[in-house]
């Protein structure tokens, strides 16, 4: 059924299909009441600065961009590389390029922001690109063609387990580019406890990890929804190959942050983020507060 809707929605345009997707995410808004409660807490708690009836606003808005992303799924997944990057521009190109040359790897740091799924089109244009790989057993077809499309531009697909691990570490051995979604609550062995948007929060360490292993260079990418396509920003990322973790990960989330601010809106604020704490026991969970 979803593969037909892509086969579908493909046929759009792209501002069509986002004006589609906008509606939905609206009509969403209205009646997803598990995940716009989500996105209020995230949402109230980076932003205590602005005035209730402004995060009310980021949090619809949050909802359209979701629907939008929805419909570009069609596109970005289905369409020739080609006809994808005519939609795509790109800031900050020279840290990407400089990197690149470097030749001891690159890892991409790429949040749940705009439509993270341009990067495959984007990178392998003319570099081999990385990243995980989650198979999704309820659903076996549907992950089985998802793997498909992501990898048909020559994306390769890193199972996310020890061995995806490994392979992503050879990866960069042999100076390619590798793809990690770092704004996901890792495991509680993969990750430290440090500021996000000024809390707690737990964060992975696998990105600083990998780059200390042969000191591949790590940038944060994000692919902004613009009126035109995309915008690809590239940008620095702090203390990467340091040895302690805690610092590592909190240059990483400030960096998270700064892209952020490029596009609030377009972030996935429906994902608990701060759901795990460094002292449950004393602390109750945000989502489960707010409801009380």
């Amino acid at each position: 059924m979803y593969q037909l809707l892509l086969k579908t929605t493909s046929l759009l345009s792209l501002p069509l299909a986002r004006r589609i997707g906008r509606g939905l995410g609206a009509l969403y808004y209205r009646l997803g009441k598990k995940r716009v409660h989500i996105a209020r807490v995230n949402i109230d708690i980076c932003y205590p600065e602005l005035s209730p009836a402004e995060r009310e606003q980021r949090v619809k808005q949050s909802f359209l961009e979701a629907g939008a992303w929805f419909m570009e799924a069609g596109p970005v997944w289905m369409w020739p590389r080609e006809e994808i990057l005519r939609h795509v521009s790109v800031k900050n190109i020279e840290l990407y390029d400089r990197a690149v040359a470097e030749d001891k790897g690159v890892i991409l740091a790429i949040p749940h922001l705009g439509n993270w799924e341009v990067m495959g089109p984007f990178v392998t244009r003319d570099n081999e690109f990385a990243c995980f790989y989650k198979h999704n057993d309820k659903s076996p077809q549907f992950s089985a063609f998802l793997r498909n499309q992501r990898s048909r531009n020559g994306t390769v697909m890193a199972s996310a387990d020890a061995s995806g691990i490994r392979l992503l570490y050879k990866h960069l051995k042999a100076g390619k580019i590798v793809g990690l979604l770092p704004d996901h609550n890792p495991s509680d062995a993969m990750g430290v406890y440090v500021p996000f948007f000024g809390r707690p929060t737990l964060t992975g360490t696998l990105v600083s990890a990998l780059a200390r292993k042969n000191g591949a260079t790590v940038l944060t990418a994000a692919a902004i929804r613009t009126s035109k396509g995309f915008e690809i920003h590239f940008g620095e990322v702090d203390n990467q190959h340091c040895e302690d973790p805690e610092l590592a990960a909190s240059s990483l989330n400030k960096a998270i942050e700064r892209c952020i601010s490029l596009a609030p809106a377009q972030f996935q604020w429906v994902y608990p983020r701060f759901k795990k704490r460094p002292n449950p026991a004393e602390v109750q969970s945000p989502y489960r507060l707010a409801r009380s």
